[in-house]
Parts: C-alpha cells; structure tokens; sequence
C-alpha cells in the first residue's frame, strides 16, 4: 500500500520519497518537509472561512482527490488534520494532503469493510457498517464533513462516545448549514448536503464533480485571462515570450503575440512577462467571475551587442568588469554573442604570459 501511495505523483498531494522497512522489520516512510499548518488549526485558530476561500481549497483537494482514485486508491481518512495549507513566496495558499497510510487499494481483493478505519467524524456510514461495500465514494462523504466545517466552523455530528457517533452518521440528518450560518446561499448547502448523502448513491459520484457543483452553487465562475506581448519599439507582436502567473510558469505566446488562459479562479494574479532581448515586464490586476480579460504587456529592447576577443594564447581566462565569464578556445578566441550595452573593462591572464 505504501508503494502505490509513493506512486502518486500530484501537487496538492505530500511527496514520498522513499518506503523501506529497518533491520528490526518497521516500515518507514520518508516525506517531503512542509512549512505550513493544518486546516485543523487553521479552523480551531480563526473559525469558518469565506465560501471564496473555501472553493479555492476545496478545487485543490478534490483534484488531489480525483488523481488518487484514478490510480485505483481511496484515502479513507480525509479530515482537516490531514490538509495542510502552505503559502508560497506570492502568498498564494496551497494545500497538501497527509497521511495516505491507510489508504486502499482497489482492486478484487478489497471493497468489502471488515473493521472501522478512519477519524469518526468524518467517516462515511459504509467504513462504519460492518460488511458494507466501500469504494471512492466514502472519501465524498468525509469530503462533505470537511466543507461542513469549513463553512460554519462546526462538524455536522457531534456525540460523546463512539457507538452515539456511528449511529448519527448512520442514520441522523445533519443539521442545516444555514441554521448555523444563515450567510450560507440554499444552492451551497444543498451541495454539502448531497455530499452527506447516507447512501453512496445519493452522493457526488466524483471529486471533480463535487468540486464543480460547489463552484457553481457559490456563482464563483471562472474566468479567462488574455495577454498580449507587444515590443514597446514599433508596437509589433512578440512571440515566444514567457509568462508567468503568480510566479508560475503559464506558457509562450503563439504566433500573434498572445497567450489565453482559461478557466482561471476570480482573484488577484501578478503576471510577468520575459522574452530574448527585452528587458522583463510585470502588472498586478484582478480577475473578475466570467470575465474575459486582456492585458498588454510592453517589453522595452534591452541594448545588447556581441563581444568577440582574439588573442595569440589559448586558455586565458577572460574577466569582463572583475567576473570571469570564460576562456579563451583552442584558436585563442572567446565569443559572447550578449552583452548588455556600455563601457566595460576586459582582462585577461594566464600562467605564462603577462595579464593585459
């Protein structure tokens, strides 16, 4: 099991880098390190989040999800102590998820519960029937029980012992979410109530879909970005240039200058722009839901020339304003075809003849 979980290669899920047991028998597994803190925390230190917020972290978990029952694996314990939200250096959160140790494999041996896995707050009715089959389905419950939370800061079953816990996922309604928070739209929390479903039927039969009707049911559509890249000189298209979106490598403008990007999430992007020979370009905006928006970008010449030297000596290393930048070939010849434009100084030394 720990080997096909190290086989699961996503963004928004923790890298394992390497599964192995010691000479007494324990199994190990070695992780990547994050600098970040739970979703657990996170709601016990600040409480509910915006439906905006929650959207964005829910689209990344479900794709993490989605990715992972793709190649046949159920997490089956999917709570937020096994999310952590990490911001990168544009501050844009980012999420991880944990703990994959009791993941299943499906394949014809499993399916089938034989004992109770998982947190019971957030365990699907089927991992706590004994007998019951099990598929990808229980993590859309667990799932439903973490948007619960994120949306009213409280879990949709609350019991003081274990049996009072498995009899309410079993067989009681969870309690409104706008009893608890009446900002809550009817369309949202008929999303997180579906995805509570008590039979695996009734519920989302994906993560992506799950994801997709929640982003709709929140009217947070998403929107396209447009960016032109044009020489500030003579106003003339420039292809090939490459942009990046939030410090992330988005892609090269086509032919005509331009790059689309679609489907992109209402929020604040920064994007930059570099090409050969220009000098690099940056503008903060904010995309609106369904909008289609192009920016331009202009990228002003950088003043470049080519440097060549000829010498009578091969092997002299060759200092252009104090850095060496390289040597001399065997013709006794050093060639650098981009040097930004200005006054600079040359040296040149080696072991035998005088520096000049």
């Amino acid at each position: 099991e720990a080997r096909n979980t190290a086989a699961l290669r996503h963004p928004s899920i923790i890298r394992i880098n390497d599964v192995d047991q010691t000479e007494e028998g324990w199994a190990y597994l070695v992780m990547e390190w994050l600098d970040g803190r739970t979703l657990y925390d996170e709601l016990k230190e600040h409480g509910r989040l915006s439906i905006e917020r929650a959207s964005r972290l829910l689209d990344q978990i479900c794709a993490a999800v989605e990715h992972a029952h793709g190649k046949n694996v159920i997490h089956r314990d999917l709570k937020p102590g096994n999310i952590m939200l990490l911001a990168d250096e544009f501050e844009e959160e980012t999420i991880r998820i944990l703990d994959f140790g009791i993941a299943k494999v499906l394949d014809a041996t499993l399916g089938i519960n034989t004992q109770v896995s998982g947190t019971y707050y957030y365990t699907s009715p089927e991992q706590l029937t004994r007998g019951a089959a099990i598929d990808r389905r229980a993590d859309i419950y667990s799932l439903g029980v973490v948007l619960y939370q994120m949306l009213t800061g409280e879990k949709p079953f609350e019991a003081d012992s274990m049996w009072e816990m498995i009899k309410l996922h079993c067989e009681a309604s969870p309690r409104p979410l706008r009893e608890v928070n009446p900002a809550i739209p009817q369309a949202v929390e008929d999303v997180v109530l579906k995805a509570l479903a008590k039979k695996p039927a009734g519920r989302y039969q994906s993560a992506t879909e799950l994801a997709r009707a929640f982003r709709n049911a929140a009217n947070i559509h998403p929107a396209t970005l447009v960016v032109e890249c044009i020489d500030g000189t003579d106003e003339s298209r420039l292809a090939g240039a490459s942009v990046y979106l939030n410090g992330k490598f988005a892609g090269n403008t086509g032919a005509g200058g331009e790059l689309r990007l679609e489907q992109l999430t209402p929020r604040e992007y920064r994007i930059e722009v570099e090409s050969q020979h220009y000098r690099g370009s940056q503008k903060s905006f904010r995309l609106e839901p369904q909008e289609e928006l192009v920016v331009a970008i202009k990228l002003e010449r950088e003043l470049r020339g080519s440097l060549e030297i000829k010498l009578n000596v091969a092997g002299a290393r060759v200092e252009i304003d104090g850095k060496e930048i390289g040597v001399t070939d065997a013709e006794g010849r050093f060639v650098s075809d981009s040097m930004e434009a200005g006054l600079r100084r040359v040296r040149l030394t080696h072991p035998n003849p005088l520096p000049a």
